[in-house]
């Protein structure tokens, strides 16, 4: 319960950054798993994002339209395609990444301010 009410608060600050960019929270998982593992073949896209293979082809295409992602026929293999991002998409991520690490940081140091520690202070 706890973590659906954190997500409740947490998601339309990210949700607005999201839309600030055109983009769904769909289309911003596969982005990042993409920006940051490299590019993949759906099946593990879908198992990387949680999202199921149907719905997800539908989301790489609204990507692929916007120029965002691109697909790549494998060799050896004309069923098998690998999804990347592209520059664009590397540019959108890097604005994004931007505007969320600063709300991130906004976050945690509320969570810092009701337990009363520091990031520094810490034991791990």
């Amino acid at each position: 319960m706890l973590l659906m009410r954190t997500l409740a608060v947490v998601m339309p600050h990210f949700r607005a950054i999201y839309s600030a960019h055109q983009i769904t929270d769909q289309q911003w998982r596969v982005l990042r798993v993409l920006w940051q593992g490299g590019s993949c073949r759906l099946n593990a896209l879908a198992e990387r994002t949680l999202i199921a293979a149907p719905a997800l082809v539908g989301v790489v295409d609204r990507l692929d339209k916007r120029g965002l992602v691109v697909r790549r026929g494998v060799p050896n293999n004309r069923r098998v395609v690998d999804i990347s991002v592209t520059e664009a998409a590397c540019r959108c991520i890097t604005r994004f990444s931007h505007r969320s690490a600063t709300f991130i940081n906004r976050l945690w140091r509320g969570c810092q301010r009701i337990n009363g520690t520091t990031y520094a202070s810490r034991s791990t």
